[in-house]
Order: structure tokens, then sequence, then C-alpha cells
């Protein structure tokens, strides 16, 4: 389907329904007018309003009976930011289908009403014009009979939560290659639609895919183990989470909250991520309380916002049974904490563009610390930065990284950090943790020096990269958790296996796990032959701060002078360089 249908399909989806039809004495007799009464009544929160702007004529029954929800969900509940009067695009189409439904405009369509609201949410509208009045377009939408064909569909069976049939729903089907995205009390999307029985046709595939639907009464989930043919999806009420945040002792209101996935609770159970919730936003009350409405019965993680970050904090991992209420209670220990970045000597007063941020990250042996960054906004004007609410423990700062086109020119020198307790329904006078400094750094090219290092291998035993001087070095630094390094593992032992017998040159691969057992095991399994040395954790080493290593792999060729020769060899160049260099 193009964007073009994809417009037209929102007006289907997403809240054309209902109303009642304008008198001519009251109806807009120009697109100006349209556009102006809307955004009035988007402003004002007026669905009545909203709903008199459409054409309904032709719209089944059907079909308007999601007015109310929609309205409320995806208007009422924002902020208009815009609204605007855009051309049609060249390759429009009035008509078309989606799934088991058909589709057409009632009036001839003149153009596109875009609103966009504050949390960037925006949706399109075609409008038009009939016996001189301007109105949206309604569409008229029949249902495609459908003849089950047992060689080529399964038939699911979708109900309500009080057991009826759901009817013309939208359902997605996700999987692998298709995540589905969960807002509020909809998803994005809707790929195939029930039909007036509640009947879903769904095309044989994939075996490892599932169904889900929401709507404002619950949440479906047809996990791929029971997708078979006659099977039922019986929707589910929504769970709810309610709590009240204090900060020792005392209620901290007006405090952002949002409930969203996480990726990883899905790669801990060794499974591939099945949803991802996008959060929506509350706050706490003049109580301190908060309400989660409309949770799906799926782990979720609780962020918080300090308002100096775009980023959450993490608070807890928290799931909820369909139709049942978690309570939470947070009593944290939290203070203010202030500080200052100067730039190291040869940056420049320039280095610095638009925002910047950094973040303190929780020592991991500290038990008292959530395990999870809390982010802060650095000031452009002075450097100083403050974050709010950090628990007390050990923290590293760190981040603050500064990229140019591309490239990593500065980031803060990593330094701990004691946050000490303070008495509950204490004063909170800010924790200055000093001065923190900016520094410029590496980005190695061909023809610079290869900085000399010093480290251990696997069996404990320091070697340093000067002893290979005269020797041509393919220098890899690389961890078993890194998925993309271990894909290199072929092409390097391609490059040994050609090249390890002449003496003019070697390998050197630097292991960035935390512990070496780990690349140890990984060597034995893969019988990897050259030099292995230990970096260790990476937030706590230097050699790839001295290389400019940012990412890994990072495979770097080095002559027998010292100077690098080739950087971010992957693939088959890896032994192309190799050879390349052996045969100048």
């Amino acid at each position: 389907m193009n964007p073009q249908s994809a417009v037209v399909l929102v007006v289907v989806l997403t809240g054309l329904f209902g109303g009642q039809q304008l008198l001519a004495k009251d109806a807009p007799a120009s697109d100006a007018q349209l556009l102006e009464r809307l955004e009035t009544a988007v402003k004002a929160k007026d669905k009545a309003a909203i709903l008199d702007l459409y054409n309904w004529d032709g719209v089944p029954a059907w079909v308007k009976t999601g007015v109310s929800q929609d309205i409320e969900d995806d208007w009422l509940a924002r902020e208009l930011k815009n609204a605007k009067l855009s051309p049609l695009p060249k390759d429009f189409s009035s008509a078309g289908e989606h799934g088991n439904i058909r589709y057409n405009l009632n009036i001839p369509a003149a153009g596109i009403i875009e609103l966009g609201f504050t949390d960037g949410f925006g949706a399109g509208f075609p409008y038009g014009k009939t016996n001189n009045v301007f109105y949206i377009c309604g569409p008229i939408v029949e249902e495609i009979p459908h003849s089950p064909d047992a060689t080529n569909d399964l038939v699911i069976r979708i109900q309500a939560p009080d057991g009826q049939p759901l009817r013309h729903a939208a359902i997605e089907c996700g999987g692998p290659g298709k995540i589905p995205w969960l807002r509020s009390k909809k998803f994005f999307g809707g790929e195939f639609f029930t039909d007036s029985r509640g009947w879903l046709y769904l095309p044989l595939g994939d075996t490892n895919r599932f169904l889900l639907t929401a709507n404002a009464q619950g949440f479906g989930w047809l996990p791929s183990s029971e997708l078979t043919n006659g099977a039922v999806m019986a929707m589910r009420p929504w769970g709810r989470i309610e709590g009240q945040v204090k900060n020792r002792g005392q209620i901290l209101t007006n405090l952002p909250l949002e409930l969203t996935s996480h990726d990883q609770i899905f790669y801990d159970a060794g499974m591939l991520p099945q949803l991802r919730v996008v959060g929506e936003e509350i706050h706490t009350d003049a109580e301190g309380r908060f309400v989660f409405e409309y949770v799906p019965p799926f782990p979720l993680v609780i962020n918080r916002h300090n308002g100096q970050s775009p980023y959450g904090t993490h608070v807890c991992f928290v799931s909820v049974k369909p139709g049942e209420t978690n309570h939470l209670e947070f009593n944290w220990h939290g203070r203010t904490v202030t500080g200052h970045v100067t730039m190291a000597p040869g940056l420049g007063t320039n280095t610095i563009e638009g925002s910047w941020s950094a973040f303190l990250t929780p020592v991991k042996d500290d038990p008292k610390v959530p395990d999870q960054a809390v982010h802060f906004q650095i000031s452009t004007n002075d450097g100083a930065f403050h974050c709010d609410l950090v628990e007390p423990g050990d923290y590293k700062i760190a981040g603050g990284d500064i990229w140019v086109h591309g490239a990593k020119v500065a980031f803060l020198e990593p330094m701990v950090v004691h946050m000490p307790e303070v008495a509950a329904n204490a004063a909170d006078p800010p924790f200055d943790v000093g001065t923190v400094t900016l520094k410029a750094a590496a980005n190695l090219k061909p023809g610079d020096a290869a900085p000399d290092f010093t480290v251990k291998d696997l069996d404990g035993k320091t070697f340093s990269l000067s002893e290979y001087r005269g020797k041509y070095v393919l220098l890899d630094f690389w961890a078993t958790w890194c998925g993309p390094c271990v894909g290199e593992t072929p092409n390097l032992k391609a490059a040994y296996d050609a090249f390890h017998k002449d003496k003019r040159f070697t390998m050197v691969s630097l292991s960035l796990d935390k512990d070496p057992a780990d690349p140890r095991k990984f060597a034995q399994r893969r019988e990897i032959a050259w030099t292995q040395g230990f970096l260790g954790d990476w937030s706590n080493e230097k050699v790839t701060e001295t290389y400019g290593v940012y990412a890994i792999p990072e495979i770097i060729l080095i002559g027998p002078d010292g100077k690098i020769l080739k950087t971010n060899l992957r693939g088959a160049k890896i032994k192309e360089a190799v050879a390349a260099a052996l045969t100048d």
C-alpha cells in the first residue's frame, strides 16, 4: 500500500466516525474556514464540534462506533501544536483495499488537513467539497466476502473480553521481522480485519508468528505456539498499576513517569522482543500518586524523567495479570548532584554545538543503587550540570560524547564519585562532585603512529605492542558478547591460516569481556591460535581510549614501522589488506 493510500486508511481506522451533518448555513464555505473550525474544536477539546466537520453520507454504522474512544485517545488527550492545509500527493488514490476491507471516500478529495501535536503525534485527513460545503471526507467501507481456503488460510475466531465476537476489528500479525508497537490501548498498524462474525482469515506463512489486538476493553494475544486452524484469541481485560512516590519521606508531586517495554527482558529469556510498548508519560498528583491504565500482560519497566535529559532512569521492572491491579510504593533516598565541566587543552571553544548530555552510571557491585544510568544535561554556556534524585552509592560520570560529522571529537574523562547517604526528611543541599574534564577524543587514521600498550594475555603473562615492532600486526578489538565480533571470527581465521607462517606477520586480539574465562573458552572452542590479550571491562580500561575505539569490532592493520595502515577492516577485506601489505 502506498503512503497516499495510507492517508485514506487513516480515515477508516483512526476516528472519522459518527456525528451529525452540519446544516448548510453553518457549514464551512471554504477550506480555510474548515481548517479554522477544526483547529478551534481540537484546541477546545470539543468532540461534538469535531465530528460535525465530517461528511457521513454512506458511512456504515459499524464504522461509526469507534468515534468516542478514537477522538479522545488520538486528539483530545493531546495538545494541538499546529494545523495546516496541504495539496494532495500526485499519486493520491481515494479508494483501496486493506486486508478484507474495501474503502472509498464519499466525496472527492481536494487536499489534506494535517494536524501536529506537541508530543510528536500527527494525523492527515483528506477533505473535499460537496454542494458548496467543505467537509473532511468520510469512508464508504464494505467487507470483501471471503471463502476460507483450507490449503491457504488459517481461520481464527476473535472474542471480546465479554466473550462476544470481536467484529470488524484490526488485528496485527507480528513475528521476528515485525514487532508491533503498543501505545496506551492502541497498537500501530492493523494488518488484517475480522469480519462480521469476528472471524479472521490468516494466510499461511511463517510458523513463528503471533496475533494481537487492543481496544478500550482489553488486550488480545495469540502466541505462535497456539496459532492453529480454528484457534480462538480471547481478549482479556487490561491490568492496572497504581502507587505513590516519596523521596526521603517527602511526597514527590508532578514527577514524570512512563511505562515502557524493555527488550533486555526478552533477550534474557532467550526470546526475540514480542511487543514494544511506547510509554505514555504521566505525572504524580498532589499526593505523589500515579496510575497506569491499560497495562498489557507483559514484563515492563517504569522509568522516571528528571527534565534534564530525554532519557529515562529505570525505577523498577513490573508485570500485572489481566484484570488485576498492582500497587507500588516508592520511598527513595536521592538527592541533587551538581558539577562543572571544563575543557582540556587543545579543544576549541566551538567544540560544543547544541544539546549535550552525560550520565551517572552506578558501580555494579553496589546493591543499593538501581542498575541504570542517571542522565543529565550539561550547559553549553558554562559547563554546569545537575541531576536530581540520585540514590546513595558509588557512581561513574561518563558519556558526554561530542560528535562532529560522524566522528567523535571529545568525551568526558571517566570519574568515580561517592554519593553519601542523608537522613530521612533532611534538607536537600546539592552534592557538588567538582570538576569533570572534557578531553579530546582520538581518531586515528592511516599514517598515524599506533599507540603502544602493555596488557596481559589470557594466561596472565604481560606483553606489549612494541614487542612486535618490525612486523605487520593485525590488531582486533572484540568481545564474546559482541555478535558482529563473533561474526568476524571466520574472516580472522582465514587471514591467520593464510599468513601465520610468514615471520613478517602476527595477530593480536584484545578482549573487552569482563571475565577472562569467556574469551579463553571461546578461543579453545574455536581453536584460535593467535595471541589473545585481555583488556577487561570497557569502562575501566584505557587502550580503547588511546586508539579511539568507540564501537567493536575494530580491526586495524599496523605496519612494521608502528604506523597504522588500515582501520575498520571487516569481512573479506581483512585478508585482502594483509595480502596487499605482504606483497608490497
